[in-house]
């Protein structure tokens, strides 16, 4: 395609912000994406901590690093 005089690009996905959509204006991927690295970080904070008994810092962890990469963006 032309705009402008410029050839436009084609592309099968795009990122914007954070959020990946294809083509056929899918979110497929960017919640593959998206689940992939809440749980490596779910993962992470569960073979940090040495002690299980602190529930309140389990919580704390996985509200702040863990939720917050759920949630981004989660109205699209």
């Amino acid at each position: 395609m032309i705009l402008g005089g410029e050839n436009i690009l084609q592309v099968s996905q795009l990122k914007d912000l954070g959020v990946v959509i294809d083509s056929e204006l899918k979110f497929d991927k960017h919640i593959n994406q998206i689940v992939s690295r809440a749980r490596q970080v779910a993962n992470l904070i569960h073979k940090c901590f040495m002690s299980k008994d602190l529930i309140y810092m389990l919580v704390q962890a996985y509200t702040t690093y863990v939720r917050s990469l759920l949630e981004y963006a989660s109205s699209v």
